[in-house]
């Protein structure tokens, strides 16, 4: 852990450190200018002094810049910039030594210059850090506060202009391998500095636009696609050109250096790949995922999970959950699944493409364990009823789904017969010398659009009201749960056999199931929401 000593104290040592060695400067007889600047220069002690001195103002600098253009930082923000300045002076510590050789009027030049830029680049990413932070929890901040922010961001971007063009007229002579090095920072501060004018740009004209503009978010991944990839492939060159001038013999650093380029480069190639994604995803939602319908809305019932706003249009994806369009396209810019169930919308979109460019089924095995795997999960459910789902979805997940919303029929019918759809029920009749009478539900097989019917048994005293349901997703009429009962007994079923009443209580299965799936939509929505704030928090 770094020594942290408070900037106060650090500022009166370095004072009375100035003070003492020009003291003993001064104190030499006969002493001039040039002898004293090179008594001052001669002494490695007192050069570090002077050394020390310079970086003290720019710590005072950099402090009377936070407080006039961002006041008192947040704890994330003070966080954030301690990490990247420990960061920042690692890397360039390593660069000095892995570049040029180790003396010392060298070393005081290359610090010196790396110092500068290292506080343009660290307050051009303050400057984001601040940003974001209005635009996500203070959209009404104060125009003056905006003015600020711009203005400092034009000052940083002037700046690095003016660096660059000065060390091009001074090393000019030096060669173009000692401009890359030296000016590769300024490249990469032009390019964060415009990636945060840009987004800024497009924050303050949605806010002066009347209307919602929807494509705001599509405006601002694509800035920054653009700028990071360029910066991360400038990175990737520069750390090319460095082992290029430590030469072919294997040292330490080669090792560092081959290591955080294998990381650069991972870096640029995930974003390159997520950026391909987004556009297989984006490019045609309309087609790709489909408008629920006013009866779904009402039937759904429920507000966008990612707005939680109402919602009167939305998009649903293969899961069947249901989302607004603009609310969607925003989070496929981040991630590639489903914000409630985490479904990967990219396995599906692969898995429809390769059905539309082959007619070819999934293998024999492989489907037959997924059925295997699906009933063991499942254990009443028809094995066939499971298979055929499977060849319609050709997806685990998917079918799970189904079953989960009683598409293929209830999970907790213990009495399920797999090879027999004819289910006997069996009601005593008390008052008939206890002759039982059996009545059959049959279940028939259909192909026409879904309808529902209602049959009447009446045996003896009681009478027992089924009705049939037709599902739209399967060509199988499934037989539900008888729904009522009545008799002359009223309420009490006591007076019924065990299978009648267990089947007088079926619907209460229905119900646990209903409570189930809604507490498991409950605690998914507080999961992906707690992940989502937790990400944001962790973003540099």
């Amino acid at each position: 852990m770094p020594l942290y000593i408070p900037i106060p104290v650090y500022v009166t040592l370095s004072t009375l450190a100035l003070a003492t060695c020009v003291g003993n400067i001064l104190s030499i007889e006969d002493i001039t200018f040039h002898s004293a600047v090179k008594e001052l220069l001669g002494s490695h002690l007192n050069l570090a002094v002077v050394i020390n001195t310079i970086f003290t103002l720019l710590i005072l600098f950099g402090k009377l810049i936070q407080y006039m253009f961002f006041g008192q930082l947040r704890d994330i923000e003070a966080r954030n910039f301690n990490d990247r300045l420990w960061q920042y002076v690692i890397s360039k510590l390593i660069f000095i030594f892995a570049a040029k050789e180790p003396e010392l009027g060298l070393l005081l030049v290359w610090g010196f210059w790396f110092s500068i830029l290292c506080c343009l680049k660290l307050f051009s990413l303050l400057s984001r850090d601040r940003f974001e932070y209005l635009n996500t929890f203070l959209p009404n901040t104060h125009a003056k506060i905006h003015l600020k922010l711009l203005l400092l961001l034009v000052l940083i971007l002037t700046s690095d202009l003016l660096w660059f063009g000065f060390s091009i007229s001074v090393f000019y002579n030096d060669g173009l391998s000692n401009l890359m090095l030296l000016n590769f920072e300024c490249f990469t501060i032009f390019f964060e500095t415009i990636q945060t004018l840009i987004k800024y740009s497009i924050h303050l004209f949605d806010m002066s636009s009347e209307t919602v503009w929807d494509k705001r978010g599509q405006y601002i991944y694509y800035t920054e696609f653009t700028t990071d990839s360029v910066i991360l492939a400038g990175t990737c060159f520069h750390l090319i050109h460095i082992v290029i001038i430590q030469g072919v013999t294997p040292t330490l650093l080669h090792i560092v250096l081959l290591c955080y380029l294998k990381l650069v480069f991972t870096s640029l190639k995930n974003k390159i790949i997520s950026y391909k994604n987004y556009c297989k995803l984006t490019d045609d939602m309309d087609n790709s995922y489909p408008n629920v319908t006013e009866l779904e809305l009402k039937a759904y019932n429920d507000d966008c999970a990612i707005c939680r706003d109402r919602m009167d249009t939305a998009k649903k994806l293969p899961c069947n959950h249901i989302f607004h369009h603009s609310c969607l396209r925003a989070w496929l810019e981040q991630h590639h699944s489903c914000p409630t169930c985490r479904c990967s919308l990219i396995d599906h979109l692969d898995t429809n493409n390769n059905t539309a460019n082959s007619n070819t089924t999934p293998s024999v095995e492989n489907l037959n364990s997924q059925v295997t795997f699906i009933h063991n999960i499942y254990p009443n459910l028809p094995i066939e009823r499971i298979r055929s789902d499977l060849l319609t979805t050709n997806n685990v997940d998917l079918t799970i789904t189904n079953i989960l919303s009683g598409s293929l029929g209830d999970i907790y019918n213990n009495n399920n017969n797999n090879n027999n759809n004819n289910n006997n029920i069996t009601i005593d009749n008390n008052n008939n010398n206890n002759n039982n009478v059996d009545t059959t539900t049959t279940t028939t097989t259909t192909t026409t659009s879904s309808t529902s019917s209602s049959t009447n048994i009446n045996v003896h005293q009681p009478t027992i009201t089924t009705t049939t349901y037709t599902t739209s997703s399967s060509s199988t009429i499934l037989s539900p749960p008888i729904t009522s009962i009545t008799s002359t007994y009223g309420n009490d079923n006591s007076q019924l056999s065990p299978r009648s009443q267990q089947i007088a209580s079926y619907d209460h299965y229905s119900e646990s199931r209903f409570t189930t799936l809604q507490n498991r939509k409950r605690l998914m929505l507080e999961e992906s929401r707690r992940r989502f704030l937790d990400t944001y928090d962790k973003e540099p």
